[in-house]
């Protein structure tokens, strides 16, 4: 099995071991460039790894590709016909979510997640296509959050058989890609339990200055806040003078928090909920940090998703304002 560790300047790969500046998105994906990049800058993400030739791996050990080949023919799958598409998908991903994963890969995966010494990981699909398919296909492959070791495989298996959506099929007819081919790698990082989170925007996404980064926080996790309507504090700093320019403190009466496998929405404690949730102090810092990462990425603009446990800023995901 190949995986990229990201807390190791290396890529343990059954044949060699890789560079981790030489790995390409063709490999690990548009995540996983994103985190060699974090890497290589020293900023903090959550400690994982990157699975990458384990998808081809499950297909031949279990036997897939020409069961899935049988289905394909039998059904007569056409772009033509939307019908033949959804009929190959139901019976292709009933078949991948019900099949046994094959036990050298099953005590490799486990013995990476062992590794992190994590109760729960998050199970994050990275595009290794290209962004036309991240963009395209995005729904298809959500993220899947506090996965424990009993529920990872399980998950895995579920992610794949998105491979074999109806859109997915699709696509793959479409651009020519052969069944066997994986469409993303797993990215599999440690469950940050974040005191508080929020994103961070490089340039002021109303009015596009761009000597304005504006981060919005809320205590607890950040998931789902949009939807559960809990308000977040905004700040606003200065790239130039690194002056907090103003802040928005709306009191938060309840905040997400992890219970086990599930999100709960709790409440937050009578002395904090009209408190700001980050320091002055933590504010600029996050600030210069945003600042770092929109530099390495040429100064274009970016939205940043972070998270604050004990006293360390961890970077989740960083893209362009123009794509978030």
């Amino acid at each position: 099995m190949a995986e990229v560790n990201i807390n190791s300047k290396k890529v343990e790969d059954k044949r060699e071991e890789v560079d981790m500046n030489k790995i390409d998105l063709k490999v690990v994906g548009s995540k996983g460039i994103f985190l060699r990049d974090m890497f290589n800058a020293k900023v903090l993400v959550p400690p994982g790894f990157i699975m990458t030739s384990v998808f081809e791996q499950f297909m031949e050990e279990a036997g897939l590709y020409a069961r899935i080949n049988t289905i394909m023919d039998a059904s007569k799958v056409s772009l033509d016909d939307m019908n033949s598409i959804l009929h190959a998908s139901n019976e292709i991903v009933n078949l991948v979510n019900n099949i046994n994963f094959p036990k050298s890969l099953e005590t490799k995966v486990l013995n990476e997640f062992s590794k992190l010494k994590a109760e729960y990981v998050a199970v994050r699909p990275s595009f290794i296509i290209g962004d036309v398919l991240s963009l395209s296909l995005s729904r298809e492959f959500p993220s899947q959050l506090n996965v424990s070791s009993d529920n990872l495989i399980r998950t895995i298996k579920r992610i794949w058989a998105s491979s074999f959506s109806p859109a997915s099929i699709a696509y793959r007819l479409e651009k020519n890609i052969e069944m066997k081919k994986p469409l993303v790698a797993l990215l599999i990082q440690k469950m940050i339990d974040a005191e508080v989170s929020g994103v961070c925007f490089t340039s002021h996404p109303i009015t596009k200055d761009r000597k304005q980064i504006v981060i919005e926080a809320s205590f607890g996790l950040n998931e789902e806040v949009n939807t559960k309507g809990i308000a977040r504090d905004t700040y606003i700093v200065d790239k130039n003078n690194w002056k907090i320019l103003g802040k928005t403190i709306f009191p938060q009466k309840t905040m997400l928090t992890r219970v086990g496998s599930t999100t709960n929405e709790v409440e937050v404690g009578s002395v904090l909920q009209s408190k700001q949730k980050l320091s002055n102090a933590q504010i600029l810092s996050l600030a210069n940090l945003a600042k770092r990462i929109e530099d390495l990425y040429d100064r274009v603009p970016q939205k940043i998703e972070w998270a604050f446990e004990k006293n360390n800023f961890y970077i989740i995901e960083s893209q362009p304002i123009s794509k978030a």
